[in-house]
């Protein structure tokens, strides 16, 4: 998981940010990885300015799928978010898994799958 939350810093670091009028954005990117009914999870969250708020990395035992992995993720790394009292958050995802169910295997997003909102 040290290597994955090193990738991901490096990640992060080369990646534009996005353009929002608003202040108090934390940005998020997120990992994980299956095998054998465990996993490991990892993310990281920095300000607008790419100074680190948090990172955590976790190890979980009877987690059946990878996709099942890939949700506790996001899960772990949005109540990390809340804990800290944010509100507006942009979490990036590479989770090929997820994406692969809820597009139905042909690229296209199911509207019925997830109801994202944007920043105004």
């Amino acid at each position: 998981m040290t290597l994955a939350i090193h990738s991901m810093r490096e990640c992060e670091q080369a990646q534009p940010r996005p353009q929002h009028p608003h202040d108090g954005i934390l940005f998020g990117l997120s990992c994980s990885t299956w095998k054998s009914e465990s996993a490991g999870l990892a993310w990281i969250f920095t300000d607008q300015d790419g100074s680190e708020k948090s990172s955590k990395s976790i190890y979980l035992y009877h987690v059946f799928s990878r996709c099942m992995a890939e949700a506790f993720t996001i899960q772990g790394a949005l109540l990390n978010a809340a804990s800290l009292n944010y509100h507006n958050i942009c979490l990036r995802l590479d989770f090929q898994e997820l994406i692969r169910l809820s597009t139905g295997g042909n690229g296209r997003l199911n509207s019925t799958a997830f109801s994202p909102t944007s920043i105004p």
